[in-house]
């Protein structure tokens, strides 16, 4: 009786050790898994803990408001769609853990959505990351940007959008449905550019951001790059 009594709790035991390794593999692969997602998104888009994303969209110019400016609810939207992105990411929470029992603070700032200047911006009060979403000639801190000489793809208001090739700008074939999304690595600073030829084209090149981020950083990892995005 005794001899079976053993056998039983030996058989039980093996099992609960069995289970307790195998849930501890799967979370170790899972944390593991969003621990790697969210240093790629750092990489990616280039915040840290001190430097959020801020995300800048076209302000237009309103005399009854107190900033002066309004913006529109397409991009707002799309602003939203990516602050939303960011705040999903799996943060490391192993990391957290530990960084609490001794004291540190291992909390990042979260995305922050603003709107740009109505003037001209001669040099930009930001110097963390940005996503500045709008079109050229209502986004004021995206053209400074796009008509540095440096950007890929650029406005002119005679000619419409140009791409630089070989060192020279020369105008693309077609104006239509036109939605560009650029990244530009200036120094430490990433500045990622999602803009079109109006509203609609705009929020295609932002929402291609949210949905396509990580296919991009495995393409580029923390390089700059520039595309057309098809209908």
């Amino acid at each position: 009786m005794c001899e079976f009594l053993r056998d039983v709790f030996v058989n039980v035991f093996s099992s609960f050790v069995f289970i307790i390794i195998v849930a501890g593999l799967l979370w170790l692969i899972n944390w593991v898994t969003r621990s790697r997602k969210f240093t790629k998104a750092e990489e990616f888009f280039g915040f840290t803990q001190q430097q959020p994303v801020r995300i800048v969209v076209s302000g237009f110019p309103h005399e009854n408001m107190a900033s002066r400016r309004v913006v529109t609810a397409v991009e707002y939207a799309a602003a939203t769609d990516i602050r939303d992105k960011l705040r999903q990411l799996p943060k490391n929470a192993l990391e957290n853990a530990l960084s609490g029992l001794i004291g540190r603070d291992n909390s990042y700032t979260e995305p922050v959505i603003d709107v740009s200047p109505l003037e001209a911006v001669a040099t930009p009060q930001f110097t963390g990351p940005l996503i500045l979403i709008g079109g050229p000639l209502t986004n004021q801190l995206l053209k400074h940007y796009i008509q540095d000489g440096k950007a890929r793809f650029r406005y002119q208001k005679d000619a419409g959008y140009q791409q630089l090739v070989d060192g020279n700008y020369q105008n693309l074939p077609s104006q239509n449905n036109l939605a560009i999304l650029e990244k530009r690595v200036i120094g430490d600073q990433v500045v990622i550019l999602a803009h079109g030829n109006g509203e609609a084209d705009t929020a295609r090149a932002a929402r291609y951001l949210v949905n396509n981020w990580q296919n991009l950083h495995k393409l580029h990892g923390k390089q700059e790059f520039a595309m057309q995005i098809g209908i």
